[in-house]
């Protein structure tokens, strides 16, 4: 999804649930190979480690009862468990 955030565009994927954004993060990485030229509309993150609050829009806000949501590259925990193969956890 297209975000401006601070008059550039990202492009970034959001994570959510019902009536719940937590957060946003931008590609790292864009492609522009072959067909593909993503850096014609979209700037690639380069702030490592750098969480920033991005305001929502109005009607985002109404529908989530959220003004702000983190925008950054997030390290998220697994709990120990990285996938599950034949039943077993490894």
């Amino acid at each position: 999804m297209g975000v401006w955030h601070r008059n550039v565009r990202y492009n970034c994927r959001i994570l959510l649930t019902y009536k719940k954004i937590f957060f946003i993060r931008p590609k790292v990485s864009l492609v522009d190979d072959g067909l593909y030229r993503e850096a014609r509309h979209f700037t690639a993150w380069v702030k490592e480690r750098t969480t920033e609050t991005y305001c929502l829009e109005k009607d985002v806000s109404d529908i989530t009862g959220q003004m702000t949501v983190p925008i950054a590259e997030p390290v998220l925990s697994t709990f120990g468990y990285i996938g599950r193969v034949s039943g077993k956890y490894f």
